[in-house]
């Protein structure tokens, strides 16, 4: 075997003019492949006449020890037998499923031919919008928000006049009824369904001269529907309570109102609106302001400072006093204050003195009863109790029976100091007088409250103190304004 390389199949062809086309990479590959397996077609070849038998056995030979070597490489995977590749076209979407598997059947008791794989989208017409849609729609649009936002406002009028319901209690869930055409009381009255007749002659079935006849149910009696003051009015004229500050804070709001005023004041000054004030002097700044003359004539510039000084609290006084209220404005003020406290309601009540003997208890039992402007009576009963029975405001009430009940004692009594004031008197002159009067004691004395409440009306229109001798008399008065009770509760109470 020589060492030249040629094909196994035939001599080389001859590159030089040679009028073959050339062979692409696949046709050269698929001869590699099929030389290789051995099932590729062999040209035939012309038989030389003059060649020897020896030398044709030794070339078959040699051919078949090549063809089992070559037989026994691998093919690399590249050089494989592969199927052409497919071409994907551009509308291809790998995301939806193309296959259609055969058999499938969606439902074996419909017909298929009603069914596809693939729905088909129905065309749509290009339609161009009418002139002004989107106008008319932004007009919708405004109004629909212009209708939210009044709606939102009367709702937060409604709220704020408590009208709106109350979502925990689930109040809006109730439905209010409409009301009627016509009132169930006057329907016997009034001709037809509704008032809409009710002004004119006719429009009343019963006149209402007639009174006199038998089928006329009009009647001196009428009955009237209670009037319901409206949730909105209920706390509508209730008095703001005043604002009560601390002294500290009242003196700093004063200090603030004296300095805005007093900067008011300067800014005139300065403006030429007032006068300029004349400086104040004062015996320790007398020589600083009025230098010159204090070194000439230093008494009687004393005496002008002194004179100024006097002038100056002359007129603060006089200025205190015009502040002040007189004994008018006073009452007047006390009057407006009772009368306040009568508008919040009528109070009442009633007291049991076992005996009111001192003459300064007396007094300040009338005197405090008419400064508090207090309505009632105080009966005293000779050689027995007293009952007061006094009526008015609630705070003028609650002063009276703080003075009964806590301020008076009533274990004392005045006679007993002039005794003494006497008997003293008496042992220093050397005289004795066994026959002075005896002295009530009055150590167990007390002061009881009977009864307190409030009253629809008042039952007195002024204070007034009365003695009496018995019971009878007592009586007789308290009956002509029904307390009788009163005086026996008073008899009973221990």
């Amino acid at each position: 075997m020589s060492g030249s390389k040629r094909p196994i199949d035939g001599p080389a062809p001859s590159r030089l003019g040679s009028n073959k086309k050339p062979r692409s990479q696949h046709d050269r590959s698929q001869n590699v492949f099929e030389r290789l397996s051995g099932t590729g077609t062999k040209q035939p070849t012309e038989t030389n006449t003059n060649t020897n038998p020896n030398t044709s056995a030794k070339k078959q030979g040699t051919e078949n020890n090549d063809t089992n070597v070559l037989s026994s490489i691998e093919i690399h995977p590249l050089l494989r037998k592969t199927s052409p590749s497919v071409v994907v076209p551009k509308s291809y979407n790998p995301l939806k499923n193309h296959k259609v598997r055969d058999g499938f059947v969606v439902n074996p008791y419909i017909n298929q031919q009603d069914f596809s794989i693939a729905p088909d989208r129905p065309r749509r017409e290009l339609k161009m919008n009418p002139q002004g849609k989107f106008i008319e729609r932004a007009k919708e649009l405004r109004a629909k928000r212009e209708a939210e936002r009044k709606e939102l406002e009367e709702r937060e009028k409604l709220q704020i006049q408590g009208l709106t319901p109350i979502e925990t209690l689930g109040e809006q869930n109730y439905i209010p009824e409409e009301p009627p055409s016509i009132e169930w009381w006057d329907k016997p009255f009034v001709k037809g369904r509704d008032y809409s007749n009710i002004d004119k002659e006719d429009g009343i079935m019963y006149g209402v001269g007639n009174t006199d006849e038998d089928s006329n149910p009009i009647t001196i009696y009428i009955q009237h529907p209670v009037p319901i003051m409206p949730a909105g009015e209920k706390h509508k004229h209730v008095p703001e309570q005043p604002l009560y500050l601390t002294k500290k804070e009242m003196k700093k709001l004063r200090r603030n109102e004296r300095a805005i005023k007093l900067k008011e004041k300067q800014d005139r000054i300065k403006l030429g609106l007032d006068p300029t004030p004349a400086p104040k002097i004062k015996l320790k700044n007398l020589m600083n302001v009025l230098t010159n003359d204090a070194i000439k004539n230093p008494t009687e510039v004393e005496m002008k400072v002194r004179k100024e000084i006097e002038e100056r609290r002359l007129k603060h006084e006089r200025d205190n006093l015009e502040r002040m209220a007189n004994a008018e404005d006073k009452s007047e003020k006390i009057h407006r204050k009772i009368e306040n406290d009568l508008d919040k309601g009528y109070h009442s009540a009633v007291f049991k003195i076992d005996r009111l003997m001192n003459p300064q208890h007396c007094y300040k039992v009338d005197i405090n009863a008419k400064q508090l402007g207090l309505f009632g009576m105080c009966l005293n009963l000779k050689d027995g109790f007293t009952l007061i029975v006094v009526e008015g405001g609630e705070k003028f009430i609650g002063k009276y029976k703080k003075l009964l009940m806590d301020r008076i004692n009533w274990t004392e009594n005045i006679a007993s100091k002039k005794k003494k004031l006497l008997t003293q008197g008496e042992e220093e002159n050397g005289e004795v007088d066994n026959e002075t009067e005896d002295i009530e004691d009055l150590s167990t004395n007390k002061c009881q409250l009977l009864w307190e409440g409030q009253l629809s009306s008042l039952h007195f229109s002024k204070w007034s103190v009365y003695d009496f001798n018995n019971n009878e008399e007592v009586m007789a008065l308290l009956s002509r304004y029904k307390l009788e009770n009163y005086w026996i509760q008073a008899s009973n109470q221990t």
